[in-house]
């Protein structure tokens, strides 16, 4: 919730588990149940509230860029790669701008592990997606806590010749967990905040391409170097 926007007053929440009901925020109805049902018959009655969702849309997410942390590569990102480019998203900060600011247009093109919300999940799951789909680029987006998790599966790759891109925000911490301690203890924290290896060195050990950008300003650049 760090990094959420500000929600209007009324809010209305559709969830199959009544449990979630008003769990996160306080809401004005709720109700529960199967959703594939329910979005198409909602998305058919607000059709006529929106006279341009897609307006609406743009506005409001390049108004989140400009104004939110951490970092806003997401919507450059989606500019610069092919539409069939598998993303996924691991438990982190910046991955989490990808659900308002990175637009999917073709299905099983973003994965997150939505109901475990597994720390640690991006890159053995881009490197099995890479094998599922080996003519389509595979990007995964980690924070270094949950990359250092699961990045000894990249020797794995690299053994095999499974080619995707890393993309990791390294700040040295376990940002998301810090920032709920923050909120649930009266700005008490522990553990979040961490010693991370040379990841540049760790690539090259594996004959991969690290580059080390000190800003987001070149992450366009980036993206036509390593696709």
């Amino acid at each position: 919730r760090s990094w959420s926007l500000p929600l209007p007053d009324r809010k209305v929440q559709l969830d199959p588990d009544p449990r979630e009901l008003g769990r996160e925020y306080p809401i004005e109805a709720g109700a529960s149940g199967d959703l594939a049902q329910s979005i198409p018959q909602l998305a058919e009655v607000a059709a006529g509230y929106v006279a341009d969702w897609g307006d609406f849309v743009d506005r409001t997410r390049d108004e989140a860029a400009s104004n939110r942390a951490p970092v806003p590569i997401m919507g450059v990102t989606r500019d610069s790669l092919p539409e069939d480019t598998i993303i996924v998203v691991d438990v982190t900060s910046i991955g989490y701008r990808a659900f308002d600011e990175y637009p999917i247009t073709m299905p099983r093109t973003f994965l997150y592990p939505s109901h475990s919300v597994t720390l640690g999940f991006a890159v053995p799951a881009a490197i099995g997606a890479k094998l599922a789909c080996p003519d389509q680029q595979v990007v995964a987006f980690c924070g270094d806590g949950g990359f250092q998790m699961t990045a000894s599966e990249l020797a794995t790759a690299a053994e095999h010749g499974v080619g995707t891109v890393s993309v990791v925000s390294n700040d040295g911490s376990l940002s998301a967990i810090r920032g709920a301690q923050v909120r649930a203890f009266d700005g008490r924290v522990i553990d979040t905040d961490m010693k991370t290896p040379r990841l540049a060195d760790l690539a090259r050990s594996l004959g991969m391409i690290p580059i080390v950008l000190k800003r987001f300003l070149p992450i366009r650049w980036v993206w036509k170097v390593l696709l």
